[in-house]
């Protein structure tokens, strides 16, 4: 029940568990055994040889969403999360269409 209730309910992960408790060190390997698959992510690819054989473009959806605990504590997606920020200097240059262009 405690373990649902703080781990799960939260979404606590190892690093979060180390941060919280920082007495806790346990061996390597005994965190290699902690370690899980990651769920496999899927990407698709937007463009096409035949535009531009140099450029290939991918399309994925960020995940990140809020903890509901008392913090209110962000969490986001692995892989997802390092793709945006390699994307953003990128994002940040690029201007949204408006309606009434």
């Amino acid at each position: 029940m405690l373990y649902r209730e703080f781990v799960e309910k939260l979404c606590v992960d190892l690093l979060d568990l180390l941060t919280f408790f920082p007495s806790c060190r346990p061996t390597i390997v005994h965190l290699a055994d902690l370690i899980t698959t990651i769920s496999p992510r899927y990407y698709s690819v937007v463009s096409s040889p035949l535009t531009d054989p140099r450029v290939v473009r991918f399309a994925f959806s960020v995940v990140d969403f809020t903890v509901n605990d008392d913090e209110g504590r962000r969490k986001g997606g692995l892989c997802t999360s390092y793709l945006e920020g390699l994307c953003s200097p990128f994002l940040a240059q690029v201007r949204a269409p408006s309606e009434f262009e």
